[in-house]
């Protein structure tokens, strides 16, 4: 019976003594790494004491796996150094936010070790030394081995979410498929590639397809941050390669490594065949003599990676260039400029410790989470300055271990990240100091106006510019007056319709309008405009809404309308109380482009005269009659105050006739006298 246990035994394992069991090019004997009797490991009959020791004793340089060597690399300290993630570690790690693997094939492979209390990460926890069934030798597909520890991070299935789309930049194309809010904070994963001009396949990440995973970015082994370059081979041999594509200086490339893939990356043979390049030419890389098991063939990939001490991170390529393997900036986006960007002031304000760096001064930036050395509060330096980590953590950042991430990798709540700078203390135009101080402010997020990849410094409502939109604003969703939407304004109204729907409603049927949109409906001259303004000119929405003390009103503040001691965040004032002793100061808003001495004239014409008659002897206010200044249904933007004007008693009506150029009928009440009519 014993004997009949033990020759089954022999049969699952595969073991003959002879004949190989595993996948190439783990194609050995079981003897080679198993002893039945005499076994030094406690699990699996190892030849040797750990199952680290057994792998580490090929891949060493020498070993029969002298190709894939992991006894020369250093552990990873992300942020510090090293080159690959750790082994012989405890599985539970809160500062890297791994928990005990949840995925029960990587579970069952801990290495029960007294020295770790939650079990050892070894390297079967990861990887089948006995199947290619996933490529390389792994045992689930990557990214569920990843999440397997990596939960926290939100390592799924991206998962829709379209009430992102509309937040006004380049966010929402990977963000409306963004994993579900409670773990947003992190990097999708799983996510395709938006078919945008936002984005584009990585020149030096190993993405096959367009869906970017885990280890698009991060190396697990061999992980330099340093550069990496892909490509495809046109020709090749054992020793050589050929990209007719490349344009490459000769010998620049000396000492890298050349990773040969195949053309979907999933070869079984070709996978991680890597050599050292000893000479190029501009086309040809040649690593001669050490050759490849197998030759090169046209159509295989391949990634030229500089090695280097690395930075713990893991990356193919370096921290500060790994966001634009993907994401495309065009223009000259202020934020993003290295000269004059953003540059995080830290100081511990708005609900943040970020920047976490290892010492004052230092270009080490370090995980949230790991709070065991290191300072927190810190501004980055100036080397950073108009990088992408002046408002964004990769794998979000949490104030404290037990945090949830802010939302949209940031590195404070969305607001928060813009005021950091934007206050009365911070570096940037302290525009969040005038909308916390003034009495009249714009309550939306900032991205609802600003994209802050693509906003470009540049000076609010230039003459003769407008609709177009200011650069301050390139790059925000909006509406226009016909309801059609569009992914990027060109016109500033666009961008304010986005918000303001009735307006939009308003202006598509108006028959006379303030002319945003487009040119005045008039039936004549418009003697009253002055200061440059003329009857062909557009006026901007800014033109009205601004800061009252901003630059563009003659102050020393910001412009734009984020806050105005006026309502309706008017740039001057604008009085609609009636009765109201005229005086061109409480109508300054008016009096910017049209004349009061044109206007408002005595022995003027019928319509000089009747402004004078309203505006100084019955003391009414312009909006009695110019209720509404956006549009009316009437001409001559007439639509009367209801507060003060009511239908004539005589004849039911309430109405302004247009009689002709500068001439005009009303029919109704005001100020307790019967128009019945009045002609002027």
């Amino acid at each position: 019976m014993k004997k009949g246990w033990f020759a089954g035994w022999v049969l699952a394992m595969g073991w003959t003594g002879v004949a190989g069991a595993t996948d190439a090019p783990h194609t050995y004997e079981c003897r080679v790494c198993h002893d039945i009797h005499n076994a030094l490991g406690a699990v699996g009959l190892s030849q040797f004491s750990t199952n680290v020791s057994l792998c580490q004793s090929c891949h060493q340089p020498g070993g029969d796996a002298e190709r894939f060597v992991i006894t020369g690399q250093t552990g990873a300290t992300p942020g510090v150094s090293g080159t690959t993630h750790r082994f012989n570690v405890n599985s539970v790690n809160p500062t890297w936010e791994a928990v005990k693997p949840t995925h029960p094939e990587v579970r069952a492979r801990l290495e029960h070790n007294p020295s770790f209390p939650d079990s050892a990460v070894v390297c079967s926890t990861c990887h089948d030394q006995h199947s290619q069934a996933v490529v390389p030798f792994l045992r689930v597909e990557a990214d569920s081995l990843c999440g397997a520890c990596h939960t926290t991070r939100g390592q799924r299935a991206v998962t829709a979410n379209a009430n992102i789309r509309r937040r006004g930049d380049q966010c929402g194309d990977c963000h409306n498929m963004q994993v579900p809010d409670t773990v947003w904070g992190s990097h999708p994963v799983r996510a395709v590639l938006p078919a945008s001009s936002d984005f584009r396949h990585p020149p030096g990440l190993p993405v096959f397809g367009d869906t970017v995973k885990c280890i698009s970015c991060h190396s697990v082994h061999y992980g330099y941050s340093t550069r990496s370059i892909k490509g495809v081979a046109s020709s090749g041999t054992r020793v050589s390669l050929t990209d007719n594509a490349a344009n490459w200086t000769p010998n620049q490339f000396v000492g890298w490594e050349v990773w040969i893939l195949d053309r979907t990356g999933t070869d079984t043979l070709k996978w991680y065949q890597y050599r050292t390049v000893q000479s190029n030419t501009s086309t040809t890389l040649n690593w001669d003599p050490d050759s490849l098991a197998f030759p090169v063939e046209p159509g295989d990939t391949f990634l030229l990676k500089q090695p280097g001490p690395g930075d713990g991170n893991l990356l193919y390529v370096s921290m500060d260039s790994i966001c634009t393997q993907c994401h495309v900036f065009t223009g000259n986006g202020i934020h993003l400029d290295a000269a004059n960007g953003a540059l995080w002031p830290g100081g511990g304000v708005y609900g943040t410790r970020y920047a976490h760096l290892s010492s004052p001064g230092s270009d080490t930036l370090l995980s949230p989470r790991d709070t065991s050395w290191g300072v927190f509060n810190q501004p980055l330096p100036a080397s950073l300055r108009g990088s992408c980590y002046n408002c964004h953590w990769v794998h979000g950042w949490a104030n404290n271990p037990s945090d949830t991430a802010f939302p949209y990798m940031l590195v404070a709540e969305p607001d928060s990240v813009c005021a950091v700078c934007h206050d009365a203390d911070g570096p940037a135009s302290p525009v969040y100091e005038v909308e916390a101080t003034k009495p009249y402010t714009h309550h939306g997020v900032c991205v609802a106006c600003h994209n802050t990849h693509k906003a470009e410094a540049g000076t609010m409502n230039q003459p003769g510019s407008a609709p177009t939109v200011n650069p301050e604003l390139y790059g925000v969703p909006g509406v226009d007056v016909d309801s059609t939407v569009v992914d990027s304004a060109t016109k500033q109204y666009q961008v304010c319709l986005g918000c303001h729907e009735t307006i939009r409603r308003e202006l598509f049927s108006a028959v006379s309008y303030h002319p945003v949109h487009k040119p005045g409906a008039y039936d004549g001259a418009m003697p009253t405009l002055y200061n440059g303004w003329t009857e062909n000119d557009l006026v901007y929405c800014t033109d009205c809404h601004n800061n009252n003390t901003g630059t563009q009103n003659g102050g020393t503040d910001p412009a734009g309308p984020h806050g105005s001691d006026y309502p309706r965040l008017l740039e001057r004032q604008y009085v609609t109380t009636d009765p109201n002793a005229f005086s061109t100061a409480d109508y300054a808003l008016c009096f910017k482009c049209h004349d009061p001495n044109v206007l408002v004239s005595r022995m003027g014409d019928g319509v000089q005269r009747i402004h004078w008659l309203h505006l100084w002897r019955e003391r009414a206010a312009c909006a009695t009659c110019h209720n509404n200044p956006h549009r009316s249904d009437g001409p001559h933007l007439i639509t009367f105050n209801p507060a003060v004007v009511d239908t004539s008693p005589s004849t039911g009506l309430l109405l302004f006739q247009d009689d002709g150029y500068r001439q005009g009928t009303c029919y109704l009440t005001c100020h307790g006298e019967d128009h019945n009519p009045e002609t002027y």
